[in-house]
């Protein structure tokens, strides 16, 4: 596993809404992969907490392809969603970008032909 800092690049490989029996909520779980070594990381982003502002943008065009950076570890494979994203590429779709890194990395992506599984249920 690859040392992570705030300049280690990671491609969003898929944002799904989900439900929080806990808090109740609903809340985003995030799939990335590190483009450094193609290890997959995940990280929680509530509609509710302060980390939403931060992840907003993405959220709002999560259709849309992105790469950013500025994240860190909180343990093991999580990454702190409290952390501002920098996002340092941008393209509408991502299929194409995971195909490249699928190739590039030899690196399998999550199966996920769309963005959201609640999206395609529910719609917005």
């Amino acid at each position: 596993m690859a040392k992570i800092d705030s300049n280690s690049p990671f491609f969003i490989d898929s944002m799904e809404r989900r439900w929080s029996k806990s808090n109740n909520e609903h809340y985003w779980h995030v799939d990335l992969v590190h483009l450094g070594d193609g290890e997959h990381y995940t990280t929680y982003v509530s509609d509710s907490n302060h980390n939403y502002k931060h992840w907003q943008a993405i959220i709002d065009n999560r259709s849309n392809g992105f790469v950013i950076q500025g994240m860190s570890v909180v343990r093991g494979r999580v990454l702190n969603a409290d952390c501002a994203p920098e996002i340092v590429a941008q393209w509408t779709g991502n299929q194409q970008m995971r195909r490249m890194i699928n190739q590039e990395l030899g690196v399998q992506m999550l199966a996920v032909e769309s963005y959201s599984t609640y999206d395609q249920l529910f719609g917005e």
